[in-house]
This record gives structure tokens, C-alpha cells and sequence, in this order.
């Protein structure tokens, strides 16, 4: 492989990823906001032995509608019942 054709594969590979980059930001679900998740695990860390003590005190720092990733799930929790009655 000579040295023009090199660089034409490499260019073909930057625009491609360049072009998966764009495409994904505008695919990207708007969710509610919540903490932070950690790579692979997500938020597993911050609930605790007692969920439900964790998800109030989530909801108090998020607000009654917040998003937890657990593990690779994305999960919606809704902590009170006007926003509950809301959605449903």
C-alpha cells in the first residue's frame, strides 16, 4: 500500500467517525436531569441498602422526575404523585 492510498484511508475513516459523532448527539434522547452516572455501572453506587431513603434523598437534591442508569438500563423515576398524575 503505498503512501496516497494511506492517507486517503485515513481520512475516509476520520469523516466517518466525524459523521457517527454528529448523528448520535442529534439521536440523543433529552432526559430529565439526575446524577452523574459512572461508566458501565452507573449509578448503582449512590442508591444504598435502604432505596427507599436513597431515591428521596435523589429526589430532594433532582427534583420529583430524575434519571438513574443502572448498569446499561436508563430508568425515569418520578418520586411524587402530581407529576406521577402528570405523565399518566
Amino acid at each position: 500500500m503505498n503512501f496516497l492510498s494511506c492517507i486517503v484511508l485515513l481520512f475516509l475513516c476520520f469523516v466517518s467517525w466525524f459523521l457517527v459523532q454528529v448523528l448520535h448527539r442529534r439521536t440523543k434522547a433529552r432526559l430529565p436531569r439526575g446524577p452523574k452516572p459512572f461508566p458501565m455501572i452507573g449509578n448503582l453506587f449512590k442508591l444504598g441498602d435502604k432505596l427507599h431513603l436513597s431515591l428521596t434523598k435523589l429526589s430532594q437534591q433532582y427534583g420529583p422526575i430524575m434519571s438513574l442508569k443502572l448498569g446499561q438500563l436508563t430508568t425515569i423515576v418520578v418520586s411524587s404523585s402530581t407529576m406521577d398524575k402528570e405523565i399518566l
